[in-house]
């Protein structure tokens, strides 16, 4: 369960960090803390910016256990490396449509 959680909190920042800053972006460093196992599910990862500098960022991430009234399962700080003048829109084929599928529409 640890891979799956990791995977979450280093997609939800990476995601919230390329679309906050307009550029591809790297994972450079990646901190969780463990705090409940998922129960029911489903699980939700929101990440949030903490900082949005020009070459580094920040992001914090929370994940929830929405089936156990949104019990915090873990909570990671991310820090990642701006990678290309391009914006990822203008990379082949990477669309969040390409990368999630149809996401669903949040509650």
């Amino acid at each position: 369960e640890g891979g799956i959680v990791s995977t979450l909190v280093d997609v939800a920042a990476g995601s919230a960090a390329a679309f906050a800053h307009g550029r591809l972006v790297a994972t450079q460093h990646l901190a969780i803390s463990f705090l409940a196992p998922g129960r029911k599910g489903p699980i939700r990862a929101t990440a949030q910016m903490l900082r949005l500098g020009k070459t580094d960022l920040v992001s914090e991430v929370r994940v929830v256990d929405l089936g156990m009234d949104g019990r915090l399962m873990a909570v990671g700080l991310v820090t990642l490396r701006v990678l290309a003048d391009r914006a990822p829109s203008e990379a082949p084929g990477l669309t969040a449509e390409a990368l999630f599928g149809e996401l669903p529409a949040e509650e």
